[in-house]
C-alpha cells in the first residue's frame, strides 16, 4: 500500500513558480538554465527531491551574482523540453521510477517577459515503496538526496536502509536473531515488571495468563517464521527486554545506546546535571530506559488539579504530547543507522533525537492520521502499557496537546550523514504578551497594523533573534513559496532585515532601540510557565520536602505584625507592593503564583513591573539561575 502523497503547493504550480521567483532558492525549489538544451543534471535533482521531501525544479532560470534571470525560452522549446522529459522519465535504464504526470510538468510564461517561459516541474517526496529514486541501473551510485539547496550522493549504507524501509511487508524488528535464546539473552525482571505494569494498566487482558515465553510470543518478542521454520528472539523481543551484551551483539544492534540528559543550568562548564546511559550499573534495554527516564522527563511539566469523577487527574494533554513524542523516539528509530537515542530535558522543554529516517513527509508528520512505522511489535509492546499511537504518527496528539498549554508548535527537524530525526518540544508561547511588547518597542505603533502571520514571524524573530526560512516553514505552517513572498514583503516594508544568500539566509528585526533579545526570551519564557499555571496547575517543586501550597502561604501572611498595613501607608503603591512581596518571600522560596495569591495583583503584573527590578537590587534572589525555569521560585534576600 502506498503511503499519503502531498502535492507540495496547494496552489496552483503557476502560481506558485511565479510567487517565488526571483527572490527564492532553497531546500525545495531549484532554478536550473536550459539555454543549451535539456540540463544533464535535472536527473540527480529529481532523485533527491523524491527522495526527500519533495519540490519544484524550474528550467528556463539562469543565475549571475546571486541573481536570477531567465534564460528566454520560447514555447516551442519549452514544449519539447517537455516531450523529452516524459520520454526520459519512462525509460527505466535512466531513472527508476516516474513520479510525474501531465499535472505536475506545465509550461509557464514569464512574468512580465511577453513570449518567453519557463518549464516548471512538482516532484512529489516518494512513497516509502518506491525509495530509493534513483538515476541509471544501479541505487548504490545513483541515489540523491536534497541538503543545504543542494544535491548530494547517498553513500551505501543509506541506500541499503532506504531498500530495508522499502519492504513493508516484513517489519525491521520482526527479523529473527540468528545464536540468540530464551530466556538466556532476556533479562526476566525486565520482562516480569512490564506484565506488572501491564496488567496495572490492562487488568484482565487474556495475555497476562501466559508463561513467559508465551508472552514473548503474543508480543512478537519472539517469533516462528513458517516458510523456513525458523524461530527465536527478534529484535523488538531482545531490544525490548534483552541483556546489555545481548544487544550490543552485532547480530542484534552493536551501535545502540540510549541517553537521558538533564540540563537545569545555565553554566557553560557543567554539561548536565542528570545523566543516563548503558554504564553497566543497569540493563540497558529499551523498557528499563523507559521505566527510568520517563518520571524524570515528565517531572518537567507542572501537575494541574483536576477532579474527574471525583478522583484527581494527574495529567494534561501536554503530559500525553510528551510521553507520546518519547516513545515515538524509541519506536520510529532505525536501529541499524549510526548513533544513538537522545532524550534531553533541559531550562526549557525537552529534544528527542532518534537514528533514521522519517517514513512520512514532513507535513503528512503533522497532519497525522497515517499509520506508518517502522518497528511495529515495539509500537504494540508500548501500547500495551499506556503509549505508542497506533492509528497514525502519534504526532497530532503531541501537537495538540502542546497547543492545549498555548505554547510553540513542536518543530520536528530531519537531517542526513548521518540519518537523524529530532523534535523539539518548547515550553514557550509565541505570541506572548513580552513579545508583542518587544514589537512595539521596535515598531510602535505600526506593530498594531500587524496581524495573522506577519505578526507570528516577527514575534517568533522577536524572542529568537535570527531565524531561517526552513525554520520558520513548519512554525507557521505555511508553504515555501508563500513563505519567501512574506519575508521579502516584511523585509522591503522595513520589518525584517535579511544577511545571507539561498538557503543560508537568516532574518532578524530591523531594529532601532530594541531591547536585547535575551532579555526579552528571559521575560517571555517566564510569561509563559505563568499562562500555564493560571489554568490552576501546581507548579510546586516535586522533589522538595519543604514545599507548602498557597493556603499556608497566605496563613503565613496573615500572621505577619498588625503594625505593618499601617507602616505601607506611608509608601508609595509600589513601594507597598514590593513589602507584600518581601513579606511573602522571607517565609521560604514562592512560585509566582503564590506571590500573585499573597499580593491580589496577577503574576502578570507582577514578573513585568515588580520583580525583575527586585532581583536585580538584590532584594529577591531566584530559586534557579535561569530565569525561564518553568518551577521558577523566588526567596527574599536576608
Amino acid at each position: 500500500m502506498s503511503s499519503f502523497q502531498y502535492n507540495l503547493f496547494s496552489d496552483p504550480l503557476e502560481d506558485a513558480v511565479v510567487a517565488a521567483f526571483p527572490q527564492f532558492e532553497g531546500s525545495e525549489i531549484e532554478y536550473k538554465s536550459a539555454k543549451g538544451g535539456f540540463p544533464g543534471s535535472f536527473w540527480e535533482t529529481y532523485s533527491a527531491f523524491a527522495n526527500t521531501e519533495g519540490g519544484m525544479v524550474v528550467l528556463g532560470v539562469r543565475e549571475s551574482k546571486n541573481q536570477f534571470h531567465p534564460d528566454g525560452l520560447t514555447l516551442e522549446q519549452v514544449q519539447r523540453f517537455r516531450q523529452d522529459f516524459f520520454d526520459t522519465q519512462n525509460n527505466r535504464n535512466k531513472i527508476s521510477t516516474g513520479l510525474l504526470s501531465d499535472a505536475n510538468v506545465q509550461a509557464i510564461p514569464v512574468p512580465e517577459q511577453p513570449g518567453q517561459y519557463f518549464l516548471a516541474f512538482d516532484v512529489p517526496r516518494a512513497s516509502r515503496e518506491q525509495m530509493p529514486v534513483y538515476v541509471g541501473l544501479d541505487p548504490r551510485s545513483g541515489t540523491y538526496k536534497r541538503r543545504d539547496g543542494g544535491d548530494y550522493r547517498c553513500d551505501q549504507d543509506a541506500v541499503r536502509r532506504m531498500l530495508s524501509d522499502s519492504n513493508t511487508s516484513v517489519p525491521a524488528d520482526s527479523r529473527i536473531l540468528r545464536g540468540f535464546s530464551f530466556p538466556d539473552d532476556i533479562d526476566l525482571k525486565s520482562l516480569q515488571q512490564f506484565r506488572q505494569l501491564m496488567a496495572s494498566i490492562r487488568p484482565g487482558h487474556p495475555w497476562l495468563v501466559h508463561n513467559d515465553l508465551e508472552l514473548l510470543k503474543k508480543l512478537e518478542g519472539y517469533r516462528v517464521d513458517r516458510p523456513s521454520r525458523q524461530e527465536g528472539l527478534t529484535l523488538a523481543g531482545v531490544l525490548m527486554f534483552g541483556k546489555t551484551e545481548a544487544i550490543h551483539d552485532p547480530e542484534c544492534a552493536p551501535q545502540f545506546f540510549p541517553d537521558f540528559r538533564e540540563v537545569l543550568t545555565q553554566d557553560p562548564d557543567v554539561r548536565w546535571t542528570d545523566r543516563l546511559y548503558p554504564d553497566g550499573t543497569w540493563e540497558a534495554n529499551l523498557f528499563q530506559f523507559y521505566l527510568q527516564v520517563w518520571p524524570r522527563i515528565s517531572a518537567g511539566l507542572p501537575r494541574p488539579f483536576q477532579l474527574k469523577n471525583g478522583q484527581r487527574q494527574d495529567e494534561t494533554p501536554a503530559h500525553t504530547a510528551l510521553r507520546e513524542a518519547f516513545i515515538n523516539s524509541l519506536v520510529h528509530a532505525d536501529y541499524s543507522a549510526p548513533g544513538g537515542l537522545v532524550s534531553i530535558r533541559h531550562l526549557n522543554g525537552f529534544k528527542f533525537t532518534n537514528p533514521g529516517t522519517l517514513l512520512v513527509p514532513i507535513r503528512q508528520y503533522y497532519e497525522g492520521g497515517v499509520s506508518v512505522c517502522r518497528n511495529k511489535a515495539l509500537q504494540k509492546m508500548f501500547s500495551l502499557i499506556g503509549g505508542a499511537e497506533q492509528a497514525g504518527s502519534g504526532a497530532d496528539k503531541i501537537v495538540r496537546g502542546w497547543e492545549s498549554a498555548h505554547w510553540q508548535r513542536p518543530y520536528l527537524e530531519v537531517k542526513d550523514q548521518p540519518d537523524r530525526v529530532t523534535l523539539d518540544l518548547e515550553m514557550e508561547s509565541i505570541l506572548s504578551e513580552q513579545a508583542r511588547e518587544r514589537l512595539f518597542e521596535v515598531f510602535g505603533e505600526q506593530a498594531d497594523s500587524l496581524f495573522g502571520d506577519r505578526k507570528t514571524i516577527l514575534a517568533i524573530v522577536a524572542v529568537e533573534g535570527t531565524v531561517t526560512h526552513r525554520r520558520l516553514r513548519y512554525r507557521v505552517d505555511m508553504h515555501a513559496a508563500d513563505l519567501s513572498v512574506l519575508l521579502k514583503a516584511l523585509c522591503q516594508e522595513g520589518y525584517l532585515t535579511s544577511t545571507g544568500w539561498g538557503s543560508g539566509t537568516t532574518y532578524s528585526l530591523k531594529e532601532t532601540n530594541a531591547a536585547p533579545v535575551a532579555a526579552l526570551h528571559e521575560e517571555s519564557s517566564l510569561q509563559n510557565v505563568e499562562s500555564y499555571e493560571d489554568k490552576e496547575y501546581d507548579t510546586a517543586e516535586k522533589k522538595e520536602s519543604s514545599e507548602q501550597n498557597v493556603e499556608s502561604l497566605l496563613e503565613n501572611v496573615e500572621s505577619l505584625p498588625e503594625n505593618v498595613e499601617s507602616v505601607s501607608e506611608k509608601l508609595s503603591a509600589q513601594q507597598r507592593l514590593q513589602k507584600l512581596v518581601l513579606q511573602a518571600a522571607s517565609i521560604g522560596w514562592r512560585t509566582l503564583p503564590e506571590l500573585a495569591e499573597a499580593t491580589g495583583k496577577s503574576g502578570k503584573y507582577l514578573i513585568n513591573r515588580i520583580i525583575p527590578s527586585m532581583v536585580e537590587a538584590g532584594q529577591l534572589e531566584r530559586r534557579y539561575p535561569q530565569a525561564t525555569h518553568p518551577h521558577q521560585a523566588y526567596r527574599a534576600v536576608k
